[in-house]
């Protein structure tokens, strides 16, 4: 299998990768610590066992598209690097920042979550500047994000701070996603994904209202009754909007019969947008869908 002869060239980058990973876990969870012990040390052990089964699925995830980890120009890369190692923190805080939410430490859990949101424009910044652009940056970056927005409002759902409308609308844009993308696949081969400007902004807006609904609710602030009758609508309203993004410009693509890669065409592939927006914008870089936006060249967005 491929995964295999990826995982047997890549030993060594695999183990780093693995190192990596624990240090950036172990870390997290001593610094919780701090926070727990002595008098809660029994809810510390329960949130390190949460983050120790979604340590071990992010880095299964990870050592699976270890093949990934390949210069823009295909050439496979020997060392990490700065940049995805900043990508690969976001997966680790990724149960962290849920749990710490599902277990009302909410300004614990917006640190991190606000470090999640540092980390991703870092890396952007470090790869332009440092030439560490990879394919692992195009793909997992937004997976990352993705995985930090579904775990983020699934468990503001749980709690009440979010209704399961704008929640069923966060949904179907990644469903359209997923869905649109296998479409794209099946009629012209492997896309390639782009951020466009209304993932950028829909991603700056919807980072503000999480920070915003978790530091109120954190602070004691009674905000649901008067805010969310604005709040929720306008959450929906900047999902839906990358909902149709997605769907113009997939029925764009199919309708040229070509797709673009930046400002690069080739034929036989698509890019699209899928929307996601749990990034920050990328060093501060706006303009077309068709153009090299983000980290590693194109990302995944």
């Amino acid at each position: 299998m491929r995964i295999n002869e990826d995982l047997g060239k890549n030993r060594a980058l695999a183990a780093a990768i693995a190192r990596f990973f624990l240090l950036c876990h172990g870390a997290v969870l001593a610094a919780l610590a701090f926070f727990y012990f002595p008098a809660d040390a029994a809810r510390w052990a329960e949130l390190a066992a949460y983050s120790l089964v979604g340590f071990v699925c992010m880095l299964a995830l990870i050592l699976l598209n270890i093949g990934l980890f390949r210069s823009r120009e295909g050439i496979p890369e020997k060392t990490l690097g700065i940049a995805n190692k900043l990508t690969l923190v976001r997966f680790v805080l990724v149960v962290p920042i849920v749990a710490l939410i599902a277990d009302d430490r909410l300004f614990l859990a917006l640190a991190l979550y606000v470090l999640s949101g540092a980390t991703d424009v870092a890396d952007g910044i470090v790869a332009r500047r440092r030439n560490e652009q990879t394919q692992f940056g195009v793909m997992m970056d937004p997976a990352a994000d993705i995985f930090t927005t579904a775990g983020v409002f699934g468990v503001l759902y749980a709690k009440g701070l979010v209704p399961w409308w704008v929640v069923t609308v966060l949904a179907v844009r990644y469903a359209s996603l997923f869905v649109g993308s296998i479409v794209l696949t099946l009629l012209a081969g492997p896309i390639a994904f782009n951020a466009t400007p209304v993932g950028k902004t829909v991603g700056v807006l919807q980072t503000a209202a999480v920070i915003l609904i978790v530091a109120l609710t954190a602070a004691g602030v009674e905000w649901q009754e008067r805010l969310g009758a604005y709040l929720y609508p306008f959450l929906a309203t900047i999902f839906g909007s990358v909902i149709v993004s997605q769907l113009v410009i997939g029925i764009r693509h199919v309708g040229e019969g070509n797709a673009h890669v930046g400002s690069q065409r080739r034929p036989g592939r698509f890019s699209t947008d899928t929307g996601d927006a749990d990034a920050q914008p990328r060093g501060g870089d706006g303009g077309a869908e068709t153009q090299p936006r983000g980290k590693r060249g194109e990302r995944l967005f």
